[in-house]
């Protein structure tokens, strides 16, 4: 296996490293500040920067002019988008906005060190370069221009030529970084959507590259420099979601120092880092900061969250913004569906976002599933500080505070979020195909429809953080005492079964079809766990295999179990619930919500919402439909187009012995007689469609909600639907 990269050079040999010139006295002798023009929205115009040419040592100078964007034209401006921090506003730099009427002199704006860097290294020396670049095309004085331009940024990175993604300066070893990942990701093919990886065509003789058990071959050295590259503080900042995501993939590219790559080498580069063996002599005690990290990065390259407001909304919690309002406004241009998306207004208060941001996703998408993005704060705060391991990495990263901001929210828009907060869980349908239900008559006060599980919670105990070096070690102990009041052992109201669905919550190959290989198998799991627990168990197993699937299943438990408490019913059932579960607390499950949510009475009929929950006997429909008939069982299919390209996993219903794909479930009857089922085409979901309702384009009225769930229809089956008021 070949070490070494691909990286170009763009700059001359023989300049100053920026960090000198800082130090410096680059400044010019003149000292008016540039005064901004008002930009005319209804002609949609924006302001575009050239950077003109220029040496290593002189200030930059910039020509900004103002120029008409609009999607709908086929005529539009050509330039690049610049994404990057802005860095500290301490010891700011000094840019010369020059006036096309050379008799005119320049003007004076200051920009912080960390654009001035930019500049300095984005500069050619002898042709000019066209930017957007968010600190000087928008008068950031201006806040209505501001809330007008954020609404733009969508339009405005994705009609750009390409994104540039500014790193910072080069140090810390980033070009020997860039060299590794651009020679890993020479060597690997990844496919984005499931994971798979194998090797790509120019290491067909080296296997081992995309051999998830075999560690990559970089010295001590050569891995420190790609951590401190993993760990730049742009990947950690709320803006670059849509800032990339947005952008022409196969054109974006990052930019450190002088050195370029390719974006799309990350994308690939970041799966393989994620499956492969870490360095547990640099992460020891660390791990947490690292996956965290990992995960943050991979999630930039999920296309299917940008469709998913409510996952992206969590996938970014580890992310910085200066104004909570920003985690909101820095989404709304990603998530295409999000049809009634709310207009940036940076006049409203925190909570008034919040909720309008729940009301209207929830218009847009006819579903509550936002909510189980929100969790009620674990009163602990030394605890959960700890919970995840969040340390600070190499000795130079910051450490992620708990954010706990001082202004009041309703529970179900009390989005507070920090790095303990545990994973949503992805493995439950308890919803099936139905729309919410949600009444709002005053502020602070929601009210949504859905089943009471008559289950409440009677114990609840609290995992201990698990480490990765020695997760077994701390791991074992906790789940002995679990299943010894779960009377696993001897058969008592928790089977071995049970137990282990709990603790993976679900996250098992078995529950896709194809197979999900990066996931581990649930008899392995279940054999595995038997032995670590000392039971007995007659099944035969592969040595090799159950130690594949050892790694996999305590990587689940890491994942959704750390930062949850495991409960107890006063039925003898158990589950996973947030830290600040408590006893008297009841399980419930919305229409529109995929999974069942855990509620505090306050009253008769008003609720706090605590959050989400895993619950095995409520997460495939069972609370709305019964239990799953005897020979069929719940699968995540994945769904092709009709060329054969991949859509997604669609929950479904299958036939266990044939492993068929049911196109209906059979427990819900027969669609009424105006309704019809229609499967394929450009999305995953089923569709349904009403015969007797045409749109104005000719085309017959649609919905992915299932009309045979509606209130009205499962009060008919005999479900006992109850409203519950959440404040």
């Amino acid at each position: 296996m070949a070490n070494g990269g691909i990286t170009r050079w763009l700059g001359p040999k023989h300049v100053r490293p920026f960090s000198t010139l800082l130090k410096g006295n680059i400044t010019s002798h003149f000292s008016d500040r540039y005064a901004y023009t008002p930009l005319d929205e209804s002609a949609k115009e924006i302001r575009i920067v050239t950077l003109l040419p220029g040496k290593s040592t002189s200030v930059a100078n910039i020509y900004l002019d103002t120029e008409t964007l609009d999607p709908a034209s086929n005529q539009l401006p050509s330039y690049e988008a610049l994404s990057y921090t802005w860095g500290s506003s301490k010891n700011s730099k000094e840019v010369l906005i020059r006036d096309r009427q050379e008799h005119r002199e320049p003007k004076n704006l200051r920009v912080t060190q960390n654009l001035a860097a930019a500049l300095f290294h984005l500069r050619h020396e002898h042709e000019p370069r066209r930017f957007w670049i968010d600190a000087i095309c928008v008068d950031q004085q201006n806040l209505h221009e501001r809330s007008s331009q954020v609404q733009r940024m969508g339009d405005i990175y994705k009609l750009a030529d390409r994104v540039v993604v500014w790193l910072g300066p080069e140090e810390n070893g980033s070009s020997i970084a860039m060299g590794l990942l651009e020679n890993l990701a020479s060597m690997i093919e990844v496919d984005l959507l499931t994971g798979y990886m194998e090797p790509s065509a120019v290491a067909i003789d080296e296997p081992e590259w995309a051999n998830l058990r075999t560690p990559l071959p970089w010295t001590k050295q050569e891995w420190k420099a790609v951590l401190n590259f993993l760990f730049r503080s742009w990947f950690e900042r709320i803006w670059i979601q849509q800032e990339i995501r947005l952008g022409d993939k196969s054109k974006s590219v990052i930019q450190c120092g002088f050195e370029q790559m390719q974006w799309s080498a990350l994308r690939s580069t970041i799966v393989c880092l994620h499956c492969k063996p870490k360095p547990d002599d640099l992460l020891s005690g660390k791990f947490a900061d690292y996956e965290l990290r990992v995960k943050l990065i991979m999630e930039l390259g999920d296309e299917g969250l940008s469709s998913n407001f409510f996952q992206l909304l969590h996938s970014t919690k580890n992310c910085k913004c200066s104004d909570p309002r920003d985690r909101v406004y820095s989404l709304l241009g990603l998530s295409p569906y999000f049809d009634q998306k709310p207009v940036p207004d940076y006049k409203k208060s925190v909570s008034e976002v919040y909720e309008e941001m729940v009301l209207k996703y929830e218009r847009s998408f006819s579903d509550v599933n936002i909510l189980t993005t929100f969790e009620m704060p674990y009163q602990n705060s030394c605890v959960t500080a700890c919970r995840r391991g969040i340390s600070s990495l190499l000795g130079y990263i910051p450490i992620l505070q708990n954010y706990r901001p001082q202004f009041s929210m309703p529970s179900w828009a009390r989005y507070l979020p920090s790095a303990d907060m545990p994973e949503l869980l992805r493995h439950s349908w308890a919803a099936a195909n139905s729309s919410s239900w949600v009444e709002h008559k005053e502020a602070g006060v929601l009210k949504v429809a859905g089943v009471h599980l008559q289950e409440t919670i009677r114990i609840t105990k609290t995992f201990s953080p698990i480490s990765a070096k020695y997760p077994l070690r701390e791991l074992v102990p906790q789940l002995y005492e679990l299943a010894k009041e779960s009377d696993v052992q001897h058969g008592g109201c928790t089977s071995i079964d049970m137990f282990c669905r709990t603790l993976a919550t679900n996250g098992f190959s078995d529950l896709y079809y194809p197979p999900a290989t990066v996931l581990p198998d649930l008899e392995n799991s279940k054999i595995l766990l038997s032995t670590l627990l000392g039971y007995s168990h007659n099944r035969p197993f592969n040595e090799e295999t159950l130690d594949h699937c050892r790694k996999g299943f305590v990587d689940m438990i890491w994942t959704y179990a750390n930062s949850r408490s495991f409960f107890f019913t006063t039925t003898g059932k158990i589950g996973l619930a947030p830290q600040s579960t408590k006893p008297g607390d009841q399980i419930v499950v919305f229409l529109g919500c995929r999974s069942p949510m855990l509620l505090r009475p306050v009253s008769r009929e008003k609720f706090q919402l605590v959050g989400e929950v895993f619950f095995n006997d409520a997460c495939f429909g069972q609370s709305f439909l019964g239990p799953i008939p005897e020979g069929h069982g719940y699968r995540s299919c994945m769904q092709y187009d009709e060329a054969g390209n991949a859509l997604g996993w669609v929950p479904s219903i299958i036939n266990c012995s044939t492993l068929e794909r049911l196109p209906d479930d059979p427990r819900l009857g027969p669609l009424p007689p105006e309704w019809k089922l229609s499967m394929g085409g450009s999305s995953s979901q089923p569709l349904f469609l009403k015969a007797d309702e045409m749109t104005e384009e000719g085309d017959f009225s649609s919905t992915y909600s299932d009309p045979r769930l509606t209130p009205e229809a499962l009060k008919k089956r005999g479900v006992a639907i109850r409203y519950f008021e959440l404040v």
